[in-house]
């Protein structure tokens, strides 16, 4: 009985353990700005949101607010971002240490309990509660002591960042943390925007997990992002970066083409805007902005939050400016060999409203060019200064890339259409959302398939074992002889030759 009840712990363990696929829902907040600055500069506006997602945390299930950071690798959280002196399952060393990668903070290695939600198949975002959520103990993070004027202090940051081998034995990370919980069968992450928003805001959610290629629809194409300059960073390196005015009926006719010597981009999923190259700007300027600045209907305008940052704002009632608009301005093409895809941004990607003043006229371009010399690593000022594109989420509004944490792997799912694809501008490019993943389905029958087989070999196998072991058991019948308990057996040497005769023609027999 004991061995059937270790085999019916095994199968629970089994199916407990199979790994899920998990979601942490964000919206946009804006962090480190006063009320007043947000409100009459929108441009400011742009440039201090950052994507905010919520779990729970500790033996309470404090709820936490974290940002998601492409450009960090670490997993910290403040200590006032939630009550970590009342949770009874904390860990935290009593050695501080200092965390070189976010602005030599200081803090200690710590661990508790959190609480992650599940994806369920063609699940409604509307329907998410936080609380029907699957605990994981013992998570590794850094608990980052507080300083004055720190605008974090209230948060958590989950860093995405493409990272090195070393840097796990430097700081806890966010794939450590999926690493050493069996959180998720791989180290996959997407990012998945809602483009129906009205109020103009950005929600979406964090994808943790392998979304499955379907070969009968497409085909899923991947290339490595490599370190630059020993730096590590998520990127693309593109064949061509171009731009040109094309004709709406016949896209291979085309007028002021221009084609860019950087072809490098930073991926940046959580950047609000676009950081456009020098060439780029002189381009725009030139060819699109420079009679609408001349006729006072545009203007380079420096961003007050940042004033090293600047962008052109436009007055949309201008009659000149939406006929330059709907028939002049040049589209944006990214082409990738590996990834087999020309990524197109046009007018409707790139320009925004001021959602939150409808009395507002301005429209506002969504590339921002910056004087500050780009780094590839912004911690060390002496490495060489190296100019770059940043793609933000204007770009991943409309592509959705597929990251993997532990291979450095990028990934475009791309799906089969007669269509040349590479051409179409009109967002129509169906890119895999979860929310169509019908093969997560065919994975849980296989998995209730194989755990159905075990099951009954199990059974089979029990019922085996006791029916072997109940007909052992059953007493023999005694013959007279043996009733007696007084009875002498005697061998005669005849009787055992005759007895050996008679086996032996009964073997041959049967």
């Amino acid at each position: 009985m004991k061995k059937f009840l270790f085999l019916l712990l095994f199968i629970a363990f089994f199916f407990h353990n199979i790994n899920s696929d998990y979601i942490l829902p964000f919206s946009t907040v804006n962090i480190g700005i006063n009320q007043t600055l947000l409100n009459e500069d929108f441009l400011s506006n742009i440039l201090s949101r950052h994507l905010i997602s919520n779990f729970l945390i500790g033996s309470n299930s404090d709820l936490i607010k974290a940002v998601i950071n492409m450009s960090q690798i670490g997993f910290y959280i403040y200590e006032n971002a939630y009550n970590y002196n009342s949770s009874s399952t904390l860990i935290k060393s009593d050695k501080i240490k200092s965390f070189y990668l976010k602005n030599s903070e200081n803090g200690y290695d710590a661990n508790d309990t959190l609480c992650f939600n599940e994806y369920k198949e063609k699940m409604d975002l509307n329907d998410y509660d936080i609380k029907k959520c699957k605990i994981f103990n013992s998570v590794n993070f850094e608990l980052l002591k507080d300083y004055s004027n720190n605008p974090y202090s209230q948060y958590g940051i989950i860093g995405l960042g493409a990272q090195s081998n070393q840097d796990e034995y430097i700081v806890s990370t966010f794939k450590k943390f999926l690493k050493n919980t069996n959180m998720t069968n791989s180290h996959y992450f997407s990012f998945n925007f809602i483009n129906d928003q009205s109020d103009g805001t950005v929600k979406g959610y964090l994808y943790i997990g392998q979304e499955e290629e379907d070969e009968n629809i497409g085909r899923k194409n991947k290339v490595v992002s490599f370190p630059i300059s020993g730096q590590f960073f998520w990127n693309l390196k593109f064949e061509k970066i171009h731009t040109a005015i094309y004709n709406e009926s016949n896209s291979s006719i085309f007028e002021n083409y221009k084609e860019f010597d950087i072809n490098t981009a930073e991926i940046i999923v959580d950047l609000p805007y676009i950081i456009g190259i020098k060439q780029y700007k002189l381009y725009i300027d030139s060819y699109f902005f420079r009679d609408l600045i001349l006729s006072d209907i545009c203007s380079l305008k420096k961003i007050k939050l940042d004033e090293d940052y600047s962008t052109f704002v436009c007055d949309n009632t201008s009659e000149l400016f939406r006929k330059k608009l709907e028939n002049e301005f040049p589209k944006l093409l990214f082409h990738h060999d590996d990834l087999n895809k020309t990524f197109i941004l046009n007018k409707y990607d790139l320009f925004t409203y001021n959602f939150l003043n409808k009395s507002d006229k301005n429209i506002y371009f969504l590339i921002l060019f910056s004087e500050k010399k780009g780094k590839f690593n912004p911690y060390n000022p002496s490495q060489n200064e190296i100019q770059r594109w940043k793609l933000g989420i204007p770009f991943f509004k409309k592509y959705k890339l597929i990251f993997n944490a532990d291979s450095k792997e990028i990934s475009y799912y791309e799906i089969f259409n007669p269509i040349n694809n590479n051409n179409d501008d009109n967002g129509n490019m169906q890119k895999k959302q979860p929310e169509n993943v019908s093969n997560k389905n065919i994975n849980l029958y296989l998995y209730l398939g194989i755990g159905g087989a075990i099951l009954l070999l199990i059974i089979f196998f029990i019922l085996g074992y006791l029916c072997h072991k109940n007909i052992i058991k059953l007493p023999r019948k005694k013959k007279a002889n043996e009733l007696d308990d007084e009875y002498e057996y005697s061998i005669n040497p005849g009787e055992v030759d005759e007895k050996k005769a008679s086996l032996n023609n009964f073997e041959v027999n049967n």
